[in-house]
């Protein structure tokens, strides 16, 4: 399932990630902000940005939580809601 919202996902993070890393070292269950990858406050407001791009969504304030960033999973549940969300009828 390559258009998933995980690997849609994984690939937004790749694209703002600084450093070259291997796409098959990012797992579902990966930390995203502690440990795991250590997103910096920079990159991580890059990645917020290209979330929205990617998904054509506007992430409101407080859509996206500290838990959210627990996992790629994580994350792609919360995305998934936004754009159920903002979808139209």
């Amino acid at each position: 399932m390559p258009n998933s919202v995980e690997q849609r996902l994984k690939s937004v993070l790749l694209s703002v990630i600084r450093t070259p890393i291997d796409p098959d070292s990012i797992q579902p269950d990966v930390p995203l902000v502690h440990k795991g990858l250590s997103l910096d406050s920079v990159t991580l407001l890059e990645f917020i940005l290209g979330i929205e791009g990617e998904f054509n969504i506007m992430l409101d304030d407080g859509a996206l939580t500290p838990a959210h960033f627990e996992s790629l999973t994580a994350l792609a549940l919360a995305v998934q809601t936004q754009i159920d969300r903002q979808s139209p009828n």
